[in-house]
């Protein structure tokens, strides 16, 4: 049974079990060792201190299955943890409150609520194994303790705008945020905040799980140094011996204001993660009398080991105050810091031009230094990257920035050339014109490779060698000069004179130039006589030459043929003219056509097909077929009217007017035809339809069948021209209807020496 003590000045509540109703304590819950249980659904809300205390042998303990609410501080001077559950949580709902006394409390689920900050007076362990540490919107400061995360999910600290403060002055020791992580992975937020407020969450991605060795756990803390006017970034952390650079000087004015330790425990294998560092603007700009001289964009991670500061690749976000270091397993302590190599590269080194000149050249490239650079051109200051009006010699550079860093580029030597020289000779001095002569150009000294310019136009590119030879082929008496440029535009110049004999001066013309196969050609020469001409040699076609001074040509094959006239003079100098394609002869069609039907065409068959088959190129045809008509279709279809021999014939012309003819006989015979009566009157003899006769022409073979109505054969004949008189026997046969059977094959035509064959009916009349 739950039982009250009374002193004066005091409450004392030692309650036995807390059942699912609300137990209401005024000033002070004590529990004097009691083992005290507050079951599930429970509620304790105690309207001041929580205080949790041993009685001897008897260990203050709450068994908290429910909810334990208090507006004072928390303190535990029990030789346990304060709490046993794994369920159980406890809301700080005052204004200041501290979480105090001799044994640090291991809370599960810890929710702040109420105003103003919570303070941890001594270590602290939260979150169990399930349990949340919630903040809300309140501040937490660590007040220069440890705060123990237990549950290893990153889901074991949860806010709203509340934050974690660990910037307690520098003597006492900085909070630490201690979370036991495990071999978990995930995105885990340290909700770190400043002193004014600002939100400043340190970022710890797991890309690679460690592999634990005890209970694996990952400790932080982040906080400011001074800023004023001396010297930043003091005091430093604990186990940093100096702010060096890689410069091996001080680097503190350009390094943020704001140090974080992070640091991995009991791993035999450290987890590989992506941190993110957040900080405020105060922390790396002059605000408030700093002595900071920081470009924040050129901010990097400053990582310290025991052999000094170095960098780590990470990127900068400066407008939402972020640098992250991509997946690494570094840890220990960090800040952030303005990072430049000073750097200097050699980039060219041109040696002096030409020989005695002082145009020599060297040029470097600098990285940015801290601020502005200083160079050394041979201990003579300078501001300059290059110059270009150097003498052949040594030359050393060194270059050094505001923060003491320095390189330097040693014993450059600026070269100089040999003298360039040059010798033009020729294989012959003396000349006819146009007969080419052989210069060679021989040189020395210089940078090789050379370029040899020649008077003539000719121009040869990266020399290497001693000579260059090229020919030409002078028209008059003429200096020939090389001008020899070495790689750096070193010039020197030769010339020789070489004397030329004038050619024969030749030239012709024809009188014809173009026109159909065969073509002839009467050519015309016009050639001088200064100096005097003593043969000439033309050149027609391939095995076809003449030596008359105006000869006659017949070009009997088409096309273009060139024309070549050569003349020897009286000097022996030759000299040739060639006229390319001179004279054009153009081919001339061979015209030729078919027709169907070819052969056996009779007046009603007499549509023909003409077909022409001209060889050879033409662009018109012209057809006359011997009745009068005409056309001009390349391919035309005629029909004739009348039996009749008819010449056709075919013109064909080309684009250069050149035809030619073809004529063929086409026979166009009289039609195959067959009239067979239905009736005749042979008996009154009057001589008229007397004879029943088969009128046709062109029979080949021809026989003739008469039949009575019963069958009888009254008549045979082979000869269409006697008939059937309409007897039988002599005798008259009877008025009536009688059968025919006519067969016969047409001599021509388009059914000759096909067999026909008719059967009908004739009427024998009075």
């Amino acid at each position: 049974m739950p039982f009250l003590i009374k002193h004066i000045g005091y409450f004392y509540l030692l309650i036995g079990l807390v059942n699912s109703g609300i137990i209401k304590s005024q000033n002070e819950f004590y529990n004097n060792g009691s083992a005290v249980t507050v079951q599930l659904g429970g509620l304790v809300y105690v309207q001041g201190e929580v205080i949790n205390t041993d009685n001897g042998v008897n260990v203050g303990l709450i068994n908290n299955a429910g909810t334990v609410t208090l507006s004072g501080d928390w303190t535990n001077n029990s030789t346990s943890s304060a709490l046993v559950s794994t369920s159980g949580l406890v809301e700080l709902n005052g204004a200041l409150q501290l979480i105090k006394g001799t044994q640090p409390t291991t809370f599960n689920d810890l929710t702040l609520l109420g105003t103003n900050t919570k303070r941890l007076n001594i270590n602290t362990f939260v979150g169990g194994t399930t349990g949340v540490l919630n903040l809300t919107a309140r501040t937490l400061d660590l007040n220069s303790n440890t705060l123990f995360v237990t549950n290893p999910l990153s889901s074991a600290v949860v806010r709203t705008s509340g934050y974690i403060l660990s910037e307690t002055p520098a003597a006492p020791g900085y909070g630490t945020v201690q979370w036991n992580l495990g071999n978990n992975t995930g995105n885990y937020e340290f909700p770190f905040g400043t002193i004014t407020a600002n939100y400043i969450p340190f970022f710890y991605t797991i890309a690679s799980a460690g592999s634990q060795s005890g209970v694996g756990s990952i400790s932080a803390s982040t906080y400011p140094t001074v800023t004023n006017a001396v010297i930043n970034n003091r005091p430093l952390p604990s186990g940093v011996n100096n702010l060096l650079n890689n410069c091996n000087t001080d680097h503190a004015i350009k390094m943020l204001d704001r140090y974080w330790v992070i640091n991995s425990n009991n791993y035999s294998t450290t987890p590989t993660v992506l941190k993110k560092m957040t900080y405020v603007d105060d922390e790396w700009n002059t605000f408030g009398g700093s002595t900071n001289q920081i470009t924040e964009p050129n901010l990097y991670t400053w990582h310290y080991a025991s052999s000094g500061w170095s960098t780590i690749n990470s990127t900068n976000n400066a407008a939402t105050n972020e640098q992250i270091i991509s997946s690494n397993s570094d840890y220990g302590v960090f800040t952030l810091g303005e990072y430049k190599q000073l750097t200097l590269s050699l980039l060219n080194v041109d040696s002096v031009k030409c020989f005695g000149q002082n145009n020599g050249v060297i040029q470097f490239s600098a990285t940015a230094g801290y601020d502005s650079n200083s160079y050394y051109w041979n201990s003579a200051a300078t501001t300059d990257t290059i110059k270009t009006d150097l003498i052949a010699g040594s030359y050393t550079i060194i270059a050094t920035d505001v923060m003491g860093c320095a390189d330097t580029l040693n014993a450059i030597t600026v070269f100089e050339p040999a003298l360039l020289t040059q010798n033009l000779t020729s294989n012959d001095y003396s000349i006819c014109r146009n007969q080419a002569v052989n210069l060679t150009s021989s040189y020395n000294g210089g940078i090789k490779p050379y370029t040899l310019n020649w008077s003539t136009g000719a121009s040869s590119s990266n020399l290497n060698n001693a000579t260059s030879v090229i020919s030409s082929t002078p028209t008059s008496s003429t200096n020939y000069t090389a001008t020899l440029t070495d790689k750096n535009n070193c010039v020197v110049t030769d010339t020789v004179f070489i004397n030329v004999n004038q050619l024969p001066d030749i030239n012709f013309d024809a009188d014809v130039k173009e026109g159909c196969q065969p073509l002839e050609v009467q050519f015309i020469n016009q050639s001088g006589n200064s100096p005097v001409i003593s043969s000439y040699l033309w050149t027609f076609y391939q095995g076809y030459n003449s030596t008359d001074a105006s000869p006659q040509v017949t070009f009997n094959n088409a096309g273009s043929y060139s024309i070549s006239l050569k003349a020897i003079s009286d000097s022996s100098c030759v000299n040739t003219i060639t006229k390319n394609n001179f004279i054009t002869v153009y081919e001339r069609p061979r015209a030729d056509f078919t027709f169907i039907p070819n052969n056996d065409i009779d007046i009603l068959n007499s549509e023909i097909k003409f077909t022409n088959t001209t060889v050879g190129n033409y662009n018109s045809s012209s057809w006359m077929f011997g009745d009068g008509a005409t056309s001009s279709e390349t391919d035309p279809t005629h029909t004739y009217f009348e039996a009749n021999f008819y010449n056709v014939t075919l013109i064909v012309s080309t684009i250069h007017n050149c035809t030619d003819i073809m004529i063929k006989q086409i026979a166009i015979n009289e039609p195959p035809t067959v009239y067979i009566p239905n009736a005749f009157t042979p008996i009154g003899e009057d001589g008229l339809n007397d004879v029943f006769t088969i009128k046709g022409v062109n029979f080949l073979e021809f026989e003739m069948f008469i039949f009575d109505r019963w069958g009888e054969k009254i008549l045979c004949t082979k000869d269409p021209i006697t008939g059937w008189n309409g007897k039988y026997k002599d005798t008259y046969c009877q008025i009536g209807v009688y059968v025919y059977q006519i067969s016969y094959k047409f001599l021509n035509g388009r059914e000759s020496g096909a067999i026909k064959t008719h059967t009908g009916h004739v009427t024998l009349l009075k």
